[in-house]
């Protein structure tokens, strides 16, 4: 009856809770797979086996949010941005009830595709979302710098963003490539010491083994020497980019970067 659920569970139901929560358990064993059972491959340049991998665990069910949302980082990673746009978007329309916090996570990734796909004012308006429901991370904050710095515009405020989202507590994997950004915006106000601090923090926090964030900082690295006519060392570093992760995005603009200067033999 109804009226007496709150205090007398149907012996049905006490069938369905051990149901219920297997199947919870399982699909948290299935996202915590999806990211950690991908994240050295990727992050190492491994693309294709790491989508092979998550089409693995989507074996065993419905795609979850996570899921695809981890999907878009590997294809974003390896430069197919609209895969990658494609994943987010219904990450975000299948997240039902997730917390803010995953909901702001996946704008802040779907920001950075749209970034490199030059759809600026959509990347700021996912940004400045995230922004307005918390940007705990200073993700949202790193990605209105970048795209402010792709278009060598206002560096005073993008070094501003950069500096607040590096006030917060960063984990290694980001350390490097937030300097890189650093210098590039140092680059472009002309604060040429700080500049150089910059790039040596930048270098000297690149892991070989993630080349794939190897590649980003090299590149950015590069677009900093390049915007103060040091191209003979941009060359090298966008070469660097080039070779830790040909078949990433950060490499593969490298290359193009390559093939402006006329060094891409």
């Amino acid at each position: 009856c109804l009226s007496d659920w709150s205090s007398d569970v149907c012996s049905s139901d006490l069938l369905f809770l051990p149901a219920l929560i297997a199947v919870i358990l399982l699909l948290q064993l299935r996202n915590i797979l999806a990211v950690y059972g991908t994240k050295k491959l990727w992050l190492s340049g491994q693309y294709d086996r790491a989508l092979r991998r998550l089409r693995w665990l989507k074996m065993a069910g419905r795609p979850t949010a996570v899921m695809m949302q981890v999907e878009g980082v590997i294809l974003n990673t390896a430069g197919r941005q609209a895969e990658a746009e494609e994943c987010y978007r219904r990450a975000l329309s299948s997240a039902g009830s997730s917390s803010p916090r995953f909901r702001c996570s996946v704008l802040c990734c779907l920001g950075f595709t749209l970034t490199e796909m030059a759809r600026y004012d959509e990347a700021q308006r996912c940004f400045e979302t995230v922004i307005e429901l918390g940007d705990r991370t200073g993700s949202a904050r790193m990605g209105i710098a970048d795209l402010l710095l792709l278009q060598a515009k206002e560096p005073e405020k993008a070094l501003g963003l950069i500096d607040q989202a590096m006030r917060i507590r960063l984990p290694k994997l980001v350390f490097a490539d937030r300097m890189g950004s650093k210098a590039w915006a140092l680059a472009l106000i002309g604060r040429l010491q700080e500049m150089g601090e910059s790039i040596a923090a930048a270098v000297r926090g690149i892991n070989p083994a993630q080349k794939a964030v190897a590649a980003s900082v090299h590149w950015k690295v590069g677009k900093a020497l390049a915007a103060v006519e040091r191209i003979p060392e941009a060359i090298e570093h966008f070469r660097a980019a080039m070779q830790a992760d040909p078949q990433g995005q950060s490499g593969r603009i490298s290359q193009r970067e390559l093939e402006h200067y006329g060094a891409a033999g």
